[in-house]
């Protein structure tokens, strides 16, 4: 039982015990009520509704403190109602979004999984290459190493025709001197026949 529902009780109880007492006066029954009451109830009953009285200020005291968080949880509410709208318009707008963004992922995908297969086809022709670039190293050595002897052949043919040539040299000197003396003897052979 709350505060206020006990204050109301009491009052009923002393305005029926109030006006049972009045008509009992009035029948002639018994004495009025204010010939009934002594200083002592009066000041008992006084005291009561002092507490009584002092018990509904402070009820209501709360009520007015309740009214206020309920204008205050009011206000509230409402702030909050217009950010759910807002928020469910933003999801309207969001869901709006969704089948377009789930095709282009889908898009994004097929193009994923189609580049994921052409590296794959890269990777092995870099294998296939890099296989070859390894062959073709060997080559590589072999014919360095053919080429190695070949300037080693060339550089001893060069010697060899250097020396051909210092030889040729000599003997086309050694030619012309064989010429010339030839020549020379021809000549004395010619001066010895006519003096003779």
């Amino acid at each position: 039982m709350t505060d206020e529902d006990a204050l109301e009780r009491a009052v009923e109880r002393l305005q029926h015990l109030i006006g049972d007492q009045e008509t009992r006066a009035v029948m002639g029954q018994i004495p009025s009520w204010e010939e009934l009451a002594t200083k002592q109830d009066l000041t008992a009953l006084d005291e009561r509704f002092t507490a009584f009285d002092h018990r509904l200020a402070a009820l209501e005291e709360r009520v007015t403190g309740l009214e206020q968080r309920v204008t205050g949880l009011t206000e509230r509410v409402a702030g909050l109602e217009e950010r759910l709208t807002g928020l469910e318009e933003r999801l309207t707008g969001l869901e709006q979004h969704v089948p377009g963004l789930t095709e282009r992922v889908a898009g994004f995908e097929e193009r994923l999984t189609g580049l994921e297969q052409h590296v794959t086809g890269l990777t092995e022709r870099v294998a296939g290459l890099s296989e070859r670039i390894g062959g073709f190293d060997e080559r590589f050595t072999a014919l360095d190493e053919r080429f190695t002897a070949l300037d080693e052949r060339f550089t001893a043919l060069t010697d060899r025709l250097d020396v051909l040539q210092a030889v040729t040299q000599q003997t086309r000197m050694l030619l012309i001197a064989m010429i010339a003396a030839i020549v020379a003897v021809g000549s004395l052979a010619v001066a010895l026949m006519q003096l003779g």
